[in-house]
C-alpha cells in the first residue's frame, strides 16, 4: 500500500513540470495556427503531444492537443489524419465528466464539419445528434457550440433533401443564435438566409422573402452593400422574389449581385457561377436571350473547372462560413 501511494505520490510530482511545459508548447502553437504556419504548429503540437502523454493519456491536455492536431491536419488537407486525431480526442472526453460537455461538443462539431467537407453526410448527422445527446441541459443556456451543432445539423438534413427535417433544426438554430450572438448579428442573418433558402424550396416564397429581407438588413447595417455575405443574401433573395412570379424585381436584385460577385468571391469562384445561372435564368424569363446566353455561358465554364462540390459547398446558395 504505501508503495503504491509512493507511485501515486511520484507521478503527481512529474505532472506538474510537464504541465508547464504542455501549456507553453501548446501555447506556442496557437500562435502559428493564427499565423496560418500550419507546419510549424504541427510540429510544436508533437512536442505537446508528449508532454500531455506524461500528464496522462486521458487528461485534458491530452485531448485539447489531438483536437489541435486534428484542425491542423484538416487546415493542410490531410483528411484521414485530422479523422483519427478527432476520434482519438472524442473518446477522451466522452470517458470525462459532464463539465466537459462544450469540449467534447467542440471537437463534435469540428469532425462533423470534416465529414461534410469530405461528403460524409450520414457521419456527420450521427455524430451531431449523440454530441447533442450528450449536452444535457444545454439548450437552457445555449452557446456558440450548441449554435455551431445545429448549423451543421441543418447543412446534413438539407444535404439529404429531408426538408422538413432541416425547417425544425433550423428553427431551433435561428433561436439560440438570437439568444447566443443577439438579433442584429451577422451570424444571425447568415441563419436566417439559410431558412430563407429553406423556404425557397419549400416553395414557401412569402416566407423566403420575409426571412432574406430581414437577413439583407441585418447584414448590410453590419458590413455595407459589397460584403460577400450581403451578396450572398442579396442574390437569394433575387431568386426568391423570381419563384414569387416577380421576375423585374427579382432582376433587380440579382443584377446587383451579379456586378458585385466578382470583387465579392472571385470570377472564378463557384458563388459567382451560381448568381450567374439565375440572373442567366431571370434574363431568359424576361425574353433578354441574348444577355441571358452571355451570363449562363460564363457560369457554365467556371462550374465546369470547379471540382466536385460537397455538402458544405450549400455555401453557394446559402451562405455559410
Amino acid at each position: 500500500m504505501a508503495r503504491l501511494l509512493l507511485f501515486v505520490l511520484l507521478s503527481a510530482a512529474q505532472a506538474q513540470p510537464a504541465k508547464q511545459e504542455w501549456q507553453e508548447a501548446f501555447n506556442a502553437a496557437m500562435v502559428k495556427v493564427d499565423s496560418q504556419d500550419f507546419w510549424t504548429a504541427e510540429r510544436v503540437l508533437k512536442r505537446a503531444h508528449g508532454f500531455a502523454a506524461r500528464i496522462g493519456p486521458e487528461s485534458r491536455e491530452m485531448a485539447l492537443t489531438l483536437n489541435a492536431l486534428a484542425a491542423v491536419c484538416q487546415h493542410v488537407g490531410r483528411p484521414v489524419q485530422a479523422e483519427r486525431y478527432y476520434l482519438q480526442a472524442l473518446s477522451v472526453y466522452e470517458g470525462a465528466s459532464e463539465t466537459e460537455g462544450k469540449a467534447l461538443a467542440t471537437v463534435s462539431n469540428n469532425l462533423a464539419r470534416l465529414y461534410l467537407e469530405n461528403g460524409r453526410t450520414a457521419d456527420a448527422e450521427k455524430l451531431l445528434r449523440r454530441a447533442l445527446a450528450a449536452r444535457h441541459g444545454a439548450a437552457d443556456h445555449p452557446d456558440l457550440e450548441l449554435v455551431r451543432t445545429y448549423e451543421y445539423l441543418f447543412i446534413a438534413t438539407y444535404a439529404r433533401k429531408d426538408y422538413q427535417a432541416a425547417r425544425s433544426v433550423s428553427g431551433r438554430t435561428l433561436e439560440f443564435c438570437r439568444q447566443v450572438f443577439g438579433p442584429e448579428h451577422p451570424e444571425t442573418a447568415l441563419v436566417l438566409n439559410d431558412r430563407g433558402v429553406l423556404d425557397i424550396g419549400l416553395g414557401q416564397s412569402t416566407e423566403a422573402i420575409a426571412h432574406l429581407t430581414e437577413a439583407l438588413a441585418i447584414m448590410e447595417r453590419a458590413h455595407g452593400r459589397g460584403h460577400p455575405g450581403t451578396v450572398r443574401i442579396l442574390g437569394n433573395l433575387g431568386w426568391a422574389y423570381y419563384r414569387a412570379g416577380e421576375p423585374g424585381r427579382a432582376e433587380l436584385l440579382l443584377g446587383e449581385a451579379v456586378q458585385s460577385a466578382d470583387a465579392a468571391f472571385g470570377a472564378e469562384d463557384i458563388q459567382t457561377a451560381a448568381l450567374l445561372y439565375k440572373y442567366a435564368v431571370v434574363l431568359r424569363k424576361l425574353r433578354r436571350k441574348p444577355e441571358a446566353r452571355r451570363f449562363r455561358k460564363r457560369s457554365d465554364e467556371i462550374f465546369a473547372k470547379s471540382p466536385r462540390l460537397s455538402p458544405m459547398d450549400l455555401t453557394i446558395n446559402y451562405g455559410h462560413r
